[in-house]
C-alpha cells in the first residue's frame, strides 16, 4: 500500500499505535522513544510527533472541516475559551497568553459535536 504520509517509512499500524500510546494511554513521546528503542528501532519522539501533525492535517482536518460545517447549521451552539501559556513557541515569550477553544452543539442536538481548536490569539474562527 501507499504510505500514510508521503515519503514516509511510516506504517498505518505505526502511526495508530503511537496515537493510541499517546492519547487514549497518555504516554508522552519520550517515553515511546525509549519503548522504540529498547525494540531495537530508533524513532524519536519529533518524529513521532511530526507523524500526527501529518496525519492531523491530512485526513482529520477535513473532517472537523465537515463537523463545523454540521455545528453552524444547529439552532445552539456553545463556545468557550481557556487561557493557556505555550512554552518555546516560536516568535512569542513564553508569557504570552494563547487560547484553547471548544465548541460545541448542545445537549439536545440529534448530532453532538465536540471541536477544539488551539489559538495564539482571540480571533475568530466559527
Amino acid at each position: 500500500p501507499l504510505p500514510v504520509i508521503p515519503h514516509s517509512f511510516a506504517s498505518a499500524e505505526a502511526i495508530a499505535h503511537v496515537a493510541n500510546e499517546r492519547f487514549v494511554k497518555s504516554v508522552p513521546y519520550n517515553r515511546q522513544e525509549k519503548e522504540w528503542k529498547w525494540l531495537g528501532l530508533s524513532v524519536s519522539r519529533r518524529t513521532m510527533s511530526n507523524w500526527i501533525m501529518a496525519v492531523s492535517e491530512l485526513y482529520l482536518e477535513p473532517v472537523v472541516l465537515k463537523m463545523r460545517e454540521h455545528l453552524l447549521k444547529e439552532e445552539l451552539c456553545h463556545c468557550d475559551e481557556t487561557p493557556i501559556q505555550v512554552l518555546r513557541e516560536e516568535g512569542r515569550k513564553n508569557t504570552s497568553k494563547s487560547w484553547m477553544w471548544v465548541y460545541s452543539s448542545a445537549a439536545v442536538s440529534r448530532k453532538p459535536i465536540r471541536i477544539f481548536q488551539y489559538a495564539p490569539g482571540r480571533g475568530s474562527w466559527i
